[in-house]
């Protein structure tokens, strides 16, 4: 990821041979729940990736907490929750 910020190619490739099939995947899975109802009306799937991605990147880069099951059903849930 570090390097990546500093190599354009590199970037490129992470961004469509990693990150693309992951968040393509993910986003399927927050789809299923819009159709469900499982998520909020006004919750975009886009948004929900981002917050997914943004506590999996700043927990392994940032911290020494990685994303566990508990903490990925609480974040399941925060994300599912409705006003």
């Amino acid at each position: 990821m570090a390097e990546a910020q500093q190599n354009p190619e590199l970037l490129l490739r992470f961004r469509e041979e990693f990150l693309e099939r992951r968040r393509a995947s993910l986003l399927q899975i927050v789809s299923r729940a819009e159709v469900r109802g499982d998520l909020p009306p006004r919750v975009r799937s886009e948004l929900v990736a981002d917050i997914v991605f943004g506590v999996i990147w700043y927990r392994m880069l940032a911290t020494d907490r990685l994303l566990d099951g508990a903490d990925a059903g609480s974040l399941a849930g925060l994300l599912a929750s409705h006003e």
